[in-house]
């Protein structure tokens, strides 16, 4: 129990040292804070806005909305201005399969899993059980990937 106990306030008890200055980064009591904050924001706060009339924003939804309209009558007329000038069609888009399919996805699987393996090797100061959970969690998402790329690319391969 105790170790159990060690493990799970680990987090709270290492940083990084790169991001220590970063708001609420300092560690884990600051976010504890957050939370608490937030729960009795959510549980207390209508008990005490009881009394009080509401906050008239009207106005200020009025100008966000516009400003939304705007923003999105730019970005559709951006969208359509550059699907007009590269010519580009809807309905006859071709969808490019890369030669090597799902090597990639591969390739970045394995890439992660190797940078686990260095925190785990190397004396961080990153919490172990972290990296350790990640490793299995990576291990599993690639014999997962593995199994679903020899089951989908494999079979079809060879009957052609």
């Amino acid at each position: 129990m105790k170790l159990c106990f060690s493990l799970s306030l680990t987090p709270f008890r290492t940083t990084d040292p790169h991001a220590s200055d970063f708001p609420l980064m300092g560690g884990g009591e600051s976010m504890a804070a957050v939370v608490v904050l937030y729960l009795l924001t959510a549980t207390q706060g209508p008990r005490l806005m009881s009394m009080c009339k509401p906050f008239q924003l009207n106005l200020l939804l009025i100008v966000y909305n516009f400003f939304m309209v705007v923003l999105s009558v730019y970005m559709f007329t951006v969208g359509a201005y550059l699907t007009i000038a590269t010519d580009h069609s809807f309905v006859c888009t071709t969808v490019e399969e890369a030669h090597s399919k799902g090597h990639s996805a591969l390739a970045q699987f394995v890439i992660l899993l190797a940078f686990t393996l260095v925190n785990i090797v190397a004396e961080c100061d990153f919490p172990k059980g972290f990296s350790y959970a990640a490793l299995v969690y990576g291990l599993t998402y690639l014999l997962l990937f593995i199994n679903f790329y020899r089951r989908s690319f494999s079979s079809k391969d060879k009957g052609q």
